[in-house]
């Protein structure tokens, strides 16, 4: 991977490769985590062979005990006792990436603000057992409180006129309380969530 991605773009920088497990953790700062999950996309045994991610905010919350003790007094109970006894630590997950997955399922997302999902085929028939389909993940997603989605991965089978559409009545059944936005075959985005959605609720 390290070998492909540097030959792929050769201004990807310097980087720290290292080999993750479902239910890893990876720390991308002083407040925020990426957990890894499996995910069935590719079966093999008990090899863990495709992951999800989500994006967590970690913050530590005083203790109501120690509320109202000023900064010193804080600083001493923290070299006394350690961060963990004053503080509790509080987790808001942000962002989840579903990468390749089979199916769309809301339970797993329960808490993201941001979905990045794949939605592979337009419709059940077309689907195969490695991909989601998309009527599956506006169905599911449309029970969880989001901001947006943002539909990924679609065959290029479909055109862009295809793809709009389906989201477009499919969306317009379920009635999603958040934006979608979608990344459609052959192109990129960049600050996606600053552009005007794919579909959006009714003001009313």
């Amino acid at each position: 991977m390290q070998q492909f991605a540097e030959r792929f773009d050769p201004d990807v920088g310097p980087a720290t490769w290292q080999a993750i497990n479902d239910g890893d953790e990876i720390s991308v700062g002083n407040d925020v985590i990426v957990k890894a999950r499996r995910n069935e996309h590719v079966v093999q045994g008990d090899l863990v062979k495709s992951l999800d991610f989500t994006l967590i905010e970690q913050r530590r919350k005083l203790k109501a005990e120690f509320q109202g003790k000023s900064n010193e007094d804080l600083a001493s109970l923290r070299t006394e006792l350690g961060e963990e006894h004053i503080a509790n630590l509080q987790q808001q997950p942000l962002v989840g990436y579903s990468a390749d997955t089979p199916r769309c399922e809301a339970s797993r997302w329960q808490g993201v603000r941001w979905l990045i999902h794949e939605a592979t085929f337009l419709n059940e028939k077309d689907g195969r057992g490695a991909h989601c389909n998309l009527p599956q993940v506006i169905a599911e997603a449309s029970q969880l409180p989001l901001q947006a989605l943002v539909l990924t991965h679609f065959s290029s089978r479909y055109n862009h006129a295809q793809i709009c559409a389906s989201i477009s009545r499919l969306a317009d059944q379920h009635q999603p309380t958040f934006n979608i936005y979608a990344i459609l075959p052959g192109n990129t985005a960049r600050n996606l969530l600053a552009s005007e959605p794919l579909w959006q609720p009714r003001s009313d």
